[in-house]
């Protein structure tokens, strides 16, 4: 749709141009060609608003695939396991839970974050992936302080890491539009 609509008006606009180069005759106000200007005119507006309509289209389309299902499934869910993380510190498979919670939940998360912007705006979205950002670089942290068995490194980063991802589930619900328009 949207080359059809960069055609006509193209096209169009070729018309309306070529159209509009005879000047009128003696006594006329205007062009004999000004039909095939007006024509041509017609051609180029309906290209152009073909054109918007489906920019409009695919904006949609982002917005329908937005990471809202993610962000309010994923990352709660993440939370609630991390939450359950200091039951399991002196158990031999953290690290494999640790393993799991990253590559279940934090990596489609992080996958995503280019769509954030969309979704979220340029403002919130930035607050929202500093904090994701923070929090997983902590994880990343624990998983490594819990693999060479340091117990109070781990317990360490855990409460500004489990505060990380809280505030990037607070900052992840979108902005309510304003006067009703999106």
């Amino acid at each position: 749709m949207q080359s059809l609509g960069v055609a006509l008006l193209t096209i169009g606009s070729m018309i309306a141009l070529i159209a509009a180069t005879p000047l009128p005759a003696a006594g006329a106000w205007l062009p004999a060609t000004w039909p095939l200007y007006g024509l041509g005119f017609m051609l180029a507006l309906s290209g152009l608003l073909l054109q918007r309509l489906a920019q409009r289209h695919v904006r949609l389309i982002e917005t329908a695939t937005t990471p809202t299902p993610l962000l309010t499934a994923l990352l709660p869910t993440f939370i609630i396991a991390v939450e359950a993380l200091p039951n399991h510190w002196a158990d031999p498979g953290l690290i494999a839970q640790l393993e799991h919670l990253h590559s279940e939940y934090l990596s489609p998360l992080v996958e995503q974050r280019h769509q954030l912007y969309g979704y979220l705006g340029h403002a919130q979205a930035t607050a929202c992936l500093l904090a994701l950002a923070y929090g997983e670089r902590l994880f990343n942290r624990l998983w490594s302080a819990a693999g060479d068995g340091c117990l109070d490194e781990v317990t360490l980063v855990y409460p500004p890491m489990l505060a990380a991802f809280k505030q990037a589930q607070l900052l992840a619900v979108p902005p309510a539009p304003v006067d009703g328009r999106e």
